[in-house]
């Protein structure tokens, strides 16, 4: 059994469909197996010097989780668990972290979650923002923009706002009206080195934005920078440290996640 690719908008008949097919083979006494794509790693050598920087990229293999096994049935009941309460945030159009997701059931999902999270997301070919899953925001973001979130206007270059920086935004489908009149975008890996230039007042000086994940970007970061690149047309600079976890963090806002690899 496997699911197919759904965006946003027809998410929720593709996730009922792919729950009446389980119970419909529950109640037949037919076994349960969900079939997940499988990445391969691909190597993109760097030209600076003879190493390769590996992307995960789908492939047109797949891997049954069924119950044949312990470590299979629990997986795949914890999967099922998370779609039903992703259907019913879906039809009730609410959200949820995930952590209100965990303690709906700490003993099923504790160290599953995550892989639950990221099975269902490959097996539909989606984001976890478009589960209506979500997560509150580490990065940061100051300088010369605006935009409006739910109806609010945001002007990240007020003084309030360019003291310590805002977070970035959770919900990106509730972002709208952006503008800028920055020249680039600073992607700045450390908090503290964000603060000292937006105490040094750079954005202004050099009319631009700075965004900083406090150190490896979660989803929300890496989807506003995505964003703030589609919609302002923008060069984008990282000032990293320079060394191998530097390097990592850079090319995970550029090439995203390998645990997230289904949506990087």
């Amino acid at each position: 059994m496997a699911g197919g690719t759904s965006g946003s908008a027809d998410l929720l008949p593709h996730i009922q469909l792919f729950l009446r097919q389980v119970l419909h083979d529950l109640s037949n006494g037919d076994q349960v197996a969900v079939s997940i794509p499988v990445y391969k790693p691909r190597e993109y050598p760097l030209e600076t010097n003879k190493n390769c920087l590996t992307i995960f990229e789908e492939t047109t293999k797949y891997e049954e989780i069924s119950c044949n096994s312990k470590g299979g049935s629990q997986r795949l009941v914890a999967m099922l668990r998370v779609l039903q309460i992703a259907e019913g945030l879906l039809q009730q159009n609410r959200r949820a972290t995930k952590r209100d997701i965990y303690y709906t059931d700490p003993a099923l999902l504790k160290g599953r979650l995550d892989q639950s999270i990221n099975d269902i997301c490959s097996l539909f070919h989606c984001s976890r923002s478009s589960l209506n899953l979500v997560a509150s925001s580490k990065g940061l973001v100051t300088g010369q923009l605006c935009y409006f979130e739910e109806g609010r206007l945001i002007n990240c270059s007020k003084r309030n706002s360019t003291s310590t920086g805002l977070p970035v935004p959770v919900h990106m489908n509730e972002v709208s009206n952006i503008s800028s009149g920055a020249e680039f975008i600073l992607l700045v890996e450390k908090e503290t080195v964000f603060q000292r230039l937006t105490n040094d007042k750079f954005c202004a000086k050099n009319r631009c934005i700075l965004l900083t994940g406090k150190g490896y970007p979660d989803v929300a970061t890496r989807s506003f920078l995505r964003r703030l690149v589609d919609e302002l047309h923008l060069p984008v600079y990282g000032l990293m440290d320079g060394d191998p976890y530097g390097l990592d963090i850079l090319s995970i806002y550029r090439f995203g996640s390998l645990v997230k690899k289904h949506i990087s």
